[in-house]
């Protein structure tokens, strides 16, 4: 399936979020510009399209979270160290099981895109 439209993305490095760290969540800048801000507690990922996210876990390889869209299609991705950017599928409104394995590369970081 194909979105076409305007796309939110929430990057996070695995640098800022270490093995401690269960999350981040996004606060629009200047110019809709996504700025992302670590959390210890709750795993919260919050785009236009997302409202939260719960059982966050991540690795050297791979990122994981519950994550409940309330509108549109939403999608994990997350950039590898085979320098490529892998997309996950598109999922539409209700609860889901998001995330990337890049697998035998590191993953470098990790986002929710949100499409239309």
């Amino acid at each position: 399936m194909s979105i076409i439209g305007r796309t939110s993305r929430m990057a996070v490095s695995l640098a800022a979020i270490g093995l401690a760290v269960a999350g981040g969540v996004a606060t629009a800048g200047p110019a809709g510009a996504v700025t992302p801000a670590v959390r210890t507690a709750t795993a919260q990922v919050v785009t236009p399209h997302v409202a939260s996210c719960d059982g966050f876990g991540s690795n050297s390889f791979s990122w994981w979270a519950n994550c409940r869209v309330t509108s549109g299609h939403s999608r994990a991705m997350a950039a590898c160290g085979d320098g490529n950017v892998h997309p996950g599928s598109w999922v539409g409104v209700g609860y889901w099981r998001f995330g990337i394995d890049c697998y035998p590369y590191a993953m470098q970081s990790w986002w929710i895109e949100d499409g239309s």
